[in-house]
């Protein structure tokens, strides 16, 4: 899982927290390819067109590497296995589907479980307060993420590449 942050830091030889034409041009070549640049030109302008990522600036940041990745088949069968299990999982909480998960949220899954008695206020009180690290009062996904696993870079590649499922 850990192996697309892996690739972008090390294709992002000026540390910048971007990588560039040349750069991915660079990479190409270590993984065996020769590609013109007018060829890694055409893999920005095809995945642009293609995907919800903005290349036309020279440069991608991460969340579109990972796209970008995703789009060319280099993402692990794990890594989407993984994304479509947690994204499936937040997307139980966020009824509302406004990306985040309030404490109603919360109630109402545990209210509608087989088997859950009415718990105390106290009781999802602690479980958002535990999850909610920007203490903004709701849990986005990168939050709900960041709650289920232990991995920083997990959770990057993961959110990079954003939530859906597969009856999206």
């Amino acid at each position: 899982m850990n192996g697309l942050r892996a690739a972008f830091d090390f294709f992002d030889t000026d540390k910048n927290g971007h990588i560039n034409m040349e750069e991915l041009a660079n990479a190409l070549r270590l993984a065996g390819h020769n590609p013109t640049m007018s060829e890694v030109k055409a893999i920005f302008k095809k995945a642009e067109g293609e995907q919800d990522i903005e290349l036309g600036k020279g440069y991608m940041d991460f969340t579109e590497f990972a796209k970008l990745a995703d789009y060319l088949g280099l993402v692990s069968d794990d890594s989407k296995a993984l994304q479509k299990k947690m994204s499936k999982a937040f997307k139980k909480f966020d009824k509302d589907n406004d990306g985040t998960i309030s404490i109603d949220e919360i109630k109402e899954v545990f209210r509608t479980r087989p088997g859950h008695p009415e718990a105390p206020p106290q009781f999802f009180i602690g479980m958002l307060e535990e999850m909610d690290i920007n203490k903004d009062g709701v849990v986005d996904y990168r939050e709900f993420l960041s709650h289920h696993l232990e991995d920083a870079a997990e959770v990057a590649e993961l959110v990079a590449m954003g939530h859906k499922t597969d009856d999206e």
